[in-house]
């Protein structure tokens, strides 16, 4: 669920529900600031509280080319601690690639080189922490990208977009 963090508790939102959702999404820039920093640990400390997964939805919105390796390092570094605190973490970056409104949009040479040097980090400190890929699948006519980044060298190849939203898999 994707709660207004800024105005809702979770254990208010799981009490309005009658349920504890299972993830809960939380949205930021990335790299992170030392605020990004801050909110992202009490939006943990919410999730640990209702036994949730933190869906982290990363957005490279001063482009593809501010995702360095430290700023990669840094970041599984901190969902490192984050995971063994007991919160695993699904980290979707840069959402909507194929899109062309946002700032990392449409460019699949980098996007795949920045997924790949995030997916490393990740992968070799913050064990209890997953890559997720996400396409856009709307509007129909834009074409999705079904090559997985780290799954082969070339570019996005396009399909429809309900082929490759089931396809995707990192």
């Amino acid at each position: 669920m994707n709660l207004d963090w800024g105005t809702e508790q979770l254990s208010d939102y799981a009490i309005r529900l009658r349920h504890h959702p299972a993830v809960a999404v939380w949205f930021t820039n990335f790299p992170l600031t030392a605020t990004d920093r801050t909110n992202m640990r009490g939006a943990v400390t919410q999730i640990k509280a209702q036994g949730g997964i933190l869906l982290l939805t990363l957005q490279p919105a001063a482009g593809l080319g501010a995702v360095t390796d430290a700023a990669a390092d840094d970041l599984a570094h901190g969902l490192a601690d984050v995971n063994n605190g007991g919160v695993p973490v699904i980290i979707r970056f840069a959402h909507e690639m194929n899109g062309s409104w946002y700032a990392w949009g449409q460019q699949p040479r980098a996007y795949i080189a920045a997924f790949r040097r995030l997916a490393v980090a990740v992968h070799s400190y913050a064990h209890g922490s997953a890559m997720m890929w996400a396409p856009a699948s709307s509007p129909p006519s834009l074409p999705a990208p079904t090559t997985v980044p780290g799954a082969t060298t070339e570019p996005f190849r396009t399909s429809t977009p309900s082929t490759a939203a089931n396809t995707a898999s990192p």
